[in-house]
């Protein structure tokens, strides 16, 4: 059961927005993951004809595993597993049962849904991108939604996607999330989890 939204009350956009700019600051993402995490989204509600689609009870489960992956896929050094649950456990109260375990549940159960297309076409990010143009979203959302940065980056990802090559990114901005987290800030909690859960990569090479 998804404990995630104990109020069963229908969340407001303040909500959802201090929730995501939480885990978008916390995780350290870039801002081309925005556009992503919500094209993930769509897919999913998509891919299962709108069987599953956010609601009161998922609501923070979609987002979260949607950021996940955006930012494992289009981050240039995206934080390893046990380093977003950290961020759920240090957060607000409703993001504290997104244990390591939970999250890698989500992803898999994610990936699964998309049928592991993972793939973000031009089209899809240029249509998203202009559409988010048109929102009027409040001022506080403005680092999340550097546009013309996103586009930019988003752009460029894409084309060296579709041409095969790797796509080469700020050195000195990903310095600092090139390793995990520092044990000695989250002291016994990263021990513990490391010692009895299994992280994603290892389920995937079953």
């Amino acid at each position: 059961a998804d404990l995630s939204n104990e109020s069963g009350l229908i969340p407001s956009l303040d909500d959802i927005i201090s929730l995501f700019t939480y885990l978008y600051d916390q995780c350290q993402c870039e801002s081309d993951v925005l556009i992503p995490s919500l094209l993930y989204c769509e897919r999913l509600m998509t891919e299962t004809r709108g069987v599953v689609q956010p609601n009161v009870r998922n609501w923070r489960s979609i987002l979260l595993s949607c950021l996940t992956l955006a930012s494992k896929v289009w981050d240039d050094c995206s934080m390893w597993p046990i380093d977003f649950s950290c961020v759920c456990q240090k957060g607000p109260r409703t993001l504290q049962p997104f244990s390591l375990r939970r999250i890698n549940q989500l992803e898999v159960a994610l990936l699964c849904m998309i049928g592991f297309n993972a793939h973000i076409y031009a089209t899809e990010y240029t249509r998203c991108f202009f559409y988010l143009q048109q929102l009027q979203l409040p001022a506080t959302t403005k680092h999340l939604l550097d546009m013309e940065r996103a586009a930019v980056f988003g752009m460029l990802k894409l084309r060296s996607l579709e041409k095969g090559a790797a796509f080469v990114g700020k050195k000195e901005a990903n310095h600092r999330r090139g390793n995990s987290v520092d044990e000695r800030k989250f002291g016994n909690y990263l021990a513990h989890e490391r010692s009895t859960s299994i992280c994603l990569e290892s389920i995937l090479s079953l």
